[in-house]
């Protein structure tokens, strides 16, 4: 039809101001009732890459201390929530002992809570911690509990990271509160 023709009918080729408004408040509902949807995903998704992460650098470890046939040493900073491999000393440079390789934050929110070795009788009571991967592919023995904490500060997800001292297989699980066994 024509506009002319359209006209004379009394038809309107466009849409009235209440429709539009109808439309904008179905709109606004609709995303108002998804973001908590949409911000549990997001947290979720934080949470599986940092433990990934996490995961990818003890496996890297591990895997650095078969094919170089060496120690790898890891090490977990708790004043800073930072971890990494220990870089190999270099002969007649003790301070290049001290560097860090692969240091990497958790996000903000993520915190080491504590770090437990089965097999040694004393308690770590440093700032940081030390655990070794061996070049036939054994492990020390550990289980290290990372928090995650919301907003408010509230205890949000506890995430246990095991480290299996016969074959250096490294898992992870998120600890739910009636959960007296970690693995």
């Amino acid at each position: 039809m024509r506009a002319k023709e359209r006209r004379a009918r009394g038809g309107s080729a466009g849409f009235t101001l209440a429709e539009l408004l109808v439309v904008l408040v179905i709109l606004g509902v609709m995303t108002a009732l998804s973001i908590p949807t949409f911000m549990e995903f997001y947290r979720d998704n934080e949470a599986r890459q940092t433990t990934e992460q996490l995961t990818q650098v003890l496996r890297f470890a591990h895997q650095e201390s078969i094919f170089k046939r060496k120690i790898r040493t890891v090490g977990i900073d708790f004043e800073t929530d930072t971890y990494y491999v220990k870089a190999d000393p270099v002969p007649g440079y003790s301070w290049l002992e001290l560097k860090k390789r692969h240091q990497t934050p958790l996000p903000e929110g993520f915190e080491f809570q504590s770090i437990y070795f089965p097999n040694r009788e004393e308690e770590e009571d440093s700032d940081e911690a030390f655990f070794n991967f061996y070049p036939d592919g054994t492990a020390e023995p550990v289980r290290i509990t990372i928090d995650r904490f919301d907003n408010r500060g509230r205890l949000q997800n506890r995430y246990i990271v095991r480290i299996n001292g016969v074959t250096g297989k490294i898992r992870v699980k998120e600890k739910k509160d009636d959960e007296d066994r970690y693995f």
